[in-house]
């Protein structure tokens, strides 16, 4: 970590546009996040988005119950949430549950965590329910993995699994300790009733393409409990998998492979087939069709290869971060619509008929949702892709896993806003209001914001209303901002809006302000300071301090100097500025209370170089006012470059081959993976790699340094083009004690010389001797000899061409 930076890094932000490096931003808020988030969903005509489930925290996946239909009433519909940090939460028909369903202990740096969870599909009497979560080791610093679990519901509290139910099915590989991305963990069972599981490649590209290790693939199970030891029993792992006699232990349970983080996936309702939503790199997001043994091709390719490579799958539907139509930065979530049929109590409605057999898809960072035909390809496509459509826009912030309930209405996540959304049809043609405007409690002074999210035919307008009556200048806007709110004028307000359309309107609560003569504390991150930057690896230590303000009125002092228990901590792993329509961001810390600061290790594993961490900082006191602010702490970036000689040839850059030569910014102290193939072949001439200009070997890791640096791997160029056969190949020379050879070489194109290659002293490494051409055309260097050895290797030479020359 350090505190400045040179010119030129200072300039190469400043050009990628990132945000203010001492940017810090101080909000006050009270009875709700910290951060007030309006959508305005843009749905097709009939349709309506509501805010179904809140009080969550981090949630990253989830399932309803396949419940059975009662005998007679309504319905309850049970959805089961995962919460990043090892909860499962449950809803009956939008309605939290006071105790969560399972506790799990979990790692949640990164991308790690309670990740994933889908039941059996004889639930009903067994009760088994599936979790997928990274342990957490007691010391963080020794190797960490994912694990498979089953539950058991508890048949006398069915919101409940049974105490000591936790039953472990499968360990995966180990993480990387300094890798925290690309986890996977989505599980369904399949049309056969085996259990499938997605693993991303932990940041480590080589991981898909091996069938050494269960990273990067979607795995095939016979859910069975594990051995005490931690191994599978043989009856795990199906005898038709794919891989199973070409793989060895957990490993005979790859279904296909080739993939980078395939975050989601979903089989469709009466044929089986299986789309996989692959998460891309800088360029593709993919849907994939799961086959066994197919190879979908990552980190050989990206997106549709153009042609077809050999060996590997194209998706059938792809979408770019920067051009085409849509646009997005992942693909987070996708489902069939083709939902189970409905109790008999349940609103005998559902999608409209044309959507019957869709399969919906979203984007975490362009806040859309697309539909794509399965059975339909698109004529204009030049990849021949599946035709698609928009369906919704605007959706709530950074949505995952999307899903088709019960009663056959849409659901999805919006991590952003920790809460469930949930999608239904018919709706009024007029607007419907989907989130209410909140009730806010702030210190007189300063700004109230109240938002409302309501759906309907567009254009929607908004009237907003200080106790029932318009308020004058109000923009025709989803939120309104009172600015400097007093007790004496504004205490115990209500403000509500009124939402309208051509087809009508609707008016929504009236959310209530209470405004106090107590002032919001001062918080100050102490460390790390402003201008900070850092580089991979390094550790940052993080505290801070709060004073309670005073009250404006009568000037009493509050509460002091806050304490630890007083002040909350997160820290956000940011991609790309805020400006780019891609950014989003990675859990990296999660919100924890009630610690003075901490420190961590700042190993996010991205390799992108458009990352920074933020840190948010509040300080609430015993009024229940706080106070919130950030502060970014950015890299120190340096420029890398590789190239190859004598000529232009292939490298591989995490596993992925680049045409050389090429360049690149990257993180201080990033890990890189540099190889090259050998031997490389172009314009008929074969070149054979012996060194790189670091001294590495082919393939090896390099830090990236501190400053610029060029790569370079060296080539010889193989002079030979024919075969001299020579019997005993290779030839015997002796000379005194020693013995050698010499290696003769010709090129019809480039006459050469060379020799033999000195091993130790005057010995020689004995090979063969090989040439494809007229003797004519040899030209010949002896090394390594005495002038003695010389003369008998040339004697030995004249006496081998005169015998034995084979020439083509």
């Amino acid at each position: 970590m350090s505190q400045n930076i040179s010119k030129s890094h200072r300039q190469t932000r400043v050009v990628k546009g990132l945000v203010s490096l001492a940017a810090i931003a101080v909000i006050a808020f009270s009875l709700g996040p910290v951060w007030q988030i309006s959508a305005s969903t843009v749905l097709p005509d009939g349709f309506a988005e509501e805010q179904y489930a809140i009080g969550l925290t981090d949630p990253t996946a989830m399932a309803f119950a396949p419940d059975p239909c009662p005998s007679s009433g309504t319905p309850v519909h049970r959805l089961f949430v995962c919460e990043k940090e090892g909860t499962v939460r449950v809803f009956r028909n939008g309605i939290l549950q006071a105790n969560p369903f399972l506790t799990v202990t979990a790692d949640t740096r990164g991308e790690r965590g309670l990740d994933g969870i889908c039941f059996d599909p004889n639930f009903t009497a067994n009760g088994y329910v599936y979790v997928y979560y990274t342990i957490r080791q007691a010391d963080l610093s020794l190797p960490t993995h994912n694990r498979l679990s089953r539950f058991t519901a508890d048949p006398a509290h069915p919101d409940r699994a049974l105490p000591g139910s936790e039953t472990p099915i499968m360990e995966m590989d180990d993480l990387s300790p300094t890798s925290y991305i690309h986890n996977g963990a989505a599980l369904r069972f399949g049309p056969d009733g085996k259990l499938y599981i997605s693993t991303g490649e932990n940041g480590n590209p080589p991981n898909s393409q091996s069938v050494n290790t269960v990273l990067g693939k979607i795995l095939r199970i016979n859910p069975v409990p594990e051995n005490p030891d931690g191994t599978n029993p043989e009856s795990t792992f199906p005898s038709d998998n794919a891989f199973y006699n070409s793989a060895t232990g957990k490993n005979r349970a790859i279904y296909v492979l080739g993939l980078r983080n395939p975050f989601t996936f979903a089989f469709q309702r009466g044929t089986g087939r299986m789309f996989i939503d692959d998460v891309g790199a800088s360029t593709w997001e993919e849907i994939n069709e799961g086959f066994s043994g197919k190879n979908y091709g990552w980190p050989t390719t990206e997106g549709p290869a153009v042609p077809p490579v050999h060996g590997l799958t194209n998706p059938i539907y792809a979408y770019q971060h920067f051009t085409g139509t849509p646009q997005g930065c992942a693909i987070t979530g996708g489902d069939f619509y083709n939902p189970a049929p409905l109790c008999s109590g349940d609103s005998p409605f559902g999608f409209p008929s044309s959507y019957a057999g869709q399969y919906f898809f979203l984007d975490y960072c362009r806040d859309w949702i697309y539909t794509m035909d399965p059975n339909h390809i698109d004529p204009t496509s030049q990849y021949g892709f599946h035709q698609i459509n928009v369906f919704a826009t605007g959706t709530h912030g950074y949505p995952v896993y999307l899903t088709i309930g019960p009663d056959r209405n849409l659901y999805y996540i919006s991590r952003l806003d920790s809460a469930v959304y949930q999608i239904h049809y018919p709706a009024s043609l007029s607007p419907t209001i989907g989130t209410q405007p909140a009730d806010m409690l702030v210190g007189q002074g300063w700004p109230a914001t109240f938002s409302v999210d309501a759906s309907g035919v567009p254009p929607l307008h908004y009237r907003w209303q200080r106790n029932g009556v318009d308020i004058q200048g109000a923009a025709d806007s989803p939120s309104y901002t009172i600015q400097n709110p007093t007790v004496a004028g504004d205490n115990g307000a209500r403000f509500s809006c009124r939402v309208t359309n051509f087809y009508g309107g609707i008016t929504s609560r009236g959310a209530l302000l209470t405004v106090i003569t107590e002032q919001p504390p001062v918080a100050t991150i102490n460390s790390p300071g402003p201008y900070t930057y850092y580089n991979t690896g390094d550790t940052m230590t993080f505290s801070g301090s709060a004073v309670d303000g005073h009250d404006i009125v009568t000037g009493d002092p509050q509460d002091g100097v806050l304490g630890p228990n007083a002040f909350t901590w997160e820290i956000l792993f940011e991609h790309h500025p805020l400006n780019n329509p891609n950014h989003h961001t990675h859990p990296f810390f999660p919100r924890t209370s009630g610690i003075a600061g901490g420190t961590v290790r700042l190993n996010f594993g991205e390799k992108d170089p458009d990352v920074w961490y933020r840190i948010i900082f509040t300080a609430r006191d015993s009024y229940g006012l706080s106070t919130t602010v950030v502060r970014d702490v950015l890299p120190h970036l340096t420029h890398l470059s590789f190239n190859t000689s004598p000529t232009a040839l292939n490298l591989r850059l995490e596993g992925v081959k680049k045409n050389a030569p090429f360049d690149f910014w990257s993180v201080v102290n990033t890990k890189r993976t540099i190889g090259a193939d050998t031997p490389q072949k172009v314009n008929g001439l074969t070149y054979d790699f012996y060194s790189w200009s670091d001294g590495g070997p082919r393939y090896h890791n390099i830090d990236a340094p501190p400053s610029n640096t060029a790569y370079v791997a060296n080539f010889w160029k193989r002079p030979a083009w024919g075969a001299i056969t020579a019997n005993p190949n290779p030839v015997q020379l002796t000379g005194g004690s020693n013995t050698g050879v010499t290696t003769i070489f010709w090129s019809f194109q480039q006459p050469r010389e060379t020799g033999c290659e000195r091993v130790r002293g005057s010995f020689c490494k004995m090979l063969p001797i090989t040439s494809r051409l007229r003797p004519s055309l040899l030209s010949i260097r002896l090394r390594c000899m005495s002038l003695q050895q010389r003369l008998r290797a040339l004697l030995l030479l004249i006496r081998i061409l005169s015998l034995q020359i084979r020439t083509e």
